[in-house]
């Protein structure tokens, strides 16, 4: 009986061997694989592993039962390796699919009798659920922490060393685990399709945000001035803010054409709590406009969460400035925390004996777009 399907499994290599279509030949080849596994599962069972002769015919060489048990183990082990890498090729696409983050973890180094081998791999979720394994034990449970850290401090792939002996574990050895966030692209929503809406889109495409404009203006939010805009909203804002909202991982930008439109937007978006509120305008209108917010009962705690005037301050002026403070501002906020601004920074160019100021660059403001 064996040596039957060994004939067949020599057969299936010779007729890879010679076909010239590779796809025919890889389905054949599968075939023969397939074949040879239940070749195996048999052998176990039927307890013949001793008989040396039958294996050794397609072998070429003697071949004991305690080789052939290995090399099940060994097959077994690789069809495991294969729905393993299958499984987390499968949760890397849903991730992407649905726009949620998570944490590629590859094991790169193994030493001694560490659990985790190379080659291992697993993605890891925000709230701390495991698809896979790197070894499991205490280990994967630093692995695991490591990669909700990787995940909040926004500093990009890291490769760990683990002494598994400082670990605890009795197994002693060391793993080095590459760690990979795998962060959907930012949703950022502009609100006002003017030049300076233009140009912060123009700025963000090129971080990979995801972007919304939204003006109901068609002269002025069309495809024609966004050609980078995922989407265009020709829509009056207060109807754009009923019908779709900001959410908490959007990034909201407000910069209509006008105050009053500024403070229908921040009103309408600033109880959403977006990831990000910036608003562009002067220190004088982000003063009122917080006091407004009051007068609507807005919490000091979300009014600390709006960035006015919008951006960095390093000195803007044109629409295109802007838009990189704006950018630098946004890069702040996902590496280092959307923690409370630094304090202003001190005008350039100071000549001495001056009074602080006298060399600042000149505020200019763009909150009409017309």
């Amino acid at each position: 009986m064996i040596d039957n399907e060994l004939k067949c499994l020599r057969q299936f290599a010779r007729i890879t061997s010679i076909l010239p279509n590779r796809a025919e030949a890889e389905q054949i080849l599968e075939e023969g694989l397939a074949r040879a596994r239940e070749v195996c599962d048999k052998a176990l069972e039927s307890s013949i592993l001793s008989d040396k002769g039958s294996f050794s015919a397609f072998y070429g060489e003697p071949f004991t039962g305690h080789q052939m048990t290995l090399e099940a183990e060994q097959v077994a082990m690789e069809s495991e390796t294969g729905k393993a890498t299958k499984n987390i090729a499968l949760e890397i696409q849903r991730l992407i699919d649905q726009e949620e983050p998570g944490v590629l973890a590859l094991v790169v180094r193994s030493v001694g009798s560490a659990p985790g081998k190379v080659g291992a791999k697993s993605i890891i979720l925000p709230d701390g659920v495991i698809h896979g394994t790197v070894g499991g034990g205490v280990v994967e449970a630093r692995v695991i922490a490591d990669s909700l850290r990787a995940l909040e401090d926004g500093k990009g792939p890291r490769t760990i060393h683990y002494n598994l002996s400082e670990l605890g574990m009795t197994c002693g050895g060391e793993m080095s685990v590459y760690l990979e966030p795998l962060e959907p692209p930012k949703r950022v929503i502009i609100y006002g399709g003017g030049h300076v809406g233009a140009a912060i889109a123009r700025v963000l495409k090129t971080l990979g945000c995801r972007l919304t404009v939204v003006d109901e203006r068609e002269e002025w939010a069309n495809k024609e001035r966004f050609p980078d805009a995922d989407e265009i909203v020709n829509r009056p804002f207060a109807e754009q803010l009923t019908v779709q909202p900001p959410g908490t991982k959007d990034h909201v930008i407000i910069v209509t054409r006008g105050h009053e439109q500024d403070q229908l937007v921040l009103e309408g978006a600033i109880k959403r709590r977006p990831a990000y509120l910036g608003m562009i305008g002067s220190k004088k209108k982000a003063a009122e406009a917080k006091e407004k917010l009051k007068e609507k009962k807005v919490s000091d705690d979300l009014i600390r969460t709006l960035r006015s005037p919008v951006g960095l301050d390093i000195g803007a002026v044109t629409p295109e400035e802007i838009a990189v403070s704006v950018a630098a501002e946004l890069i702040t906020v996902w590496r280092r925390g959307n923690k409370p601004r630094p304090p202003t920074l001190k005008p350039l160019g100071k000549a001495e004996g001056k009074k602080r100021g006298d060399d600042s660059l000149p505020e200019v403001v763009f909150d009409e777009e017309d």
